[in-house]
């Protein structure tokens, strides 16, 4: 997990960080302390960003919702000693509140809650369509299609979304096993394959694409996906 922690207590940072470590041991963390909003990288996108609400001179809702203009899927955590300041974050994007005065039972819930999340979320991948982040379920898409750095996903119930991301980015999040890259811009769902022959390969809804180069790759792919499915 990439982490950011902002807050002008070092020595509350680092101990954050420690607890962290220990926390999430069987993780590959990257976590970063800073003091000042100054000393951060904005180019650098982290997963979870730890944020003291009241930085010396400086306003932490504000820079929590500065990162989220940046990194939508942030997920942004402000701390506090003044529990009260809980309310002030209720207008904005926020995942978690962390009372400094109650950090061992508040830390306690907070990784339950990022464990919970990872289990959930693995069915799932997040998207931002129409300005709502949305998570569409894995098992639905029957294919994505991309032009440039934006995707069309198209679902099992004839829904389409349109998301500003590439198609490598969604590779990470797909099983290789269920869903093949059968060009430089098409993603397919080998369990809705309808129809295969020597030259074109058609989706359950109708959609034929052609096959080329990688056609022994594919054959390969949907053969071993059918006697998974076969034996399940």
């Amino acid at each position: 997990m990439k982490i950011l922690i902002v807050d002008d207590d070092l020595i509350f940072g680092e101990m954050l960080e420690n607890i962290i470590n220990k926390k999430f041991s069987d993780k590959k963390n990257e976590i970063v302390v800073v003091k000042s909003i100054t000393d951060i990288d904005m180019k650098q996108k982290y997963d979870y960003y730890f944020i003291d609400i009241l930085l010396e001179g400086e306003n932490g809702i504000n820079l929590g919702e500065t990162i989220i203009n940046k990194n939508y899927f942030a997920k942004i955590i402000y701390m506090s000693s003044e529990n009260s300041l809980v309310f002030d974050t209720f207008t904005s994007k926020v995942y978690f509140f962390l009372r400094k005065s109650n950090l061992k039972e508040d830390l306690e819930r907070l990784c339950l809650k990022i464990e919970q999340d990872s289990i959930k979320n693995t069915d799932y991948i997040e998207v931002v369509f129409e300005r709502q982040r949305q998570m569409i379920l894995k098992k639905d898409i029957i294919y994505i299609e991309s032009n440039r750095n934006k995707c069309t996903i198209y679902m099992y119930d004839k829904k389409i979304y349109e998301v500003y991301r590439t198609l490598k980015s969604f590779l990470g999040e797909l099983d290789v096993n269920k869903y093949f890259r059968l060009n430089n811009y098409t993603i397919i769902n080998l369990e809705y394959v309808k129809n295969v022959n020597s030259k074109n390969v058609t989706l359950i809804n109708g959609t034929t694409f052609v096959l080329k180069r990688n056609y022994d790759d594919f054959i390969d792919a949907y053969h071993n996906n059918f006697m998974k499915r076969f034996k399940q």
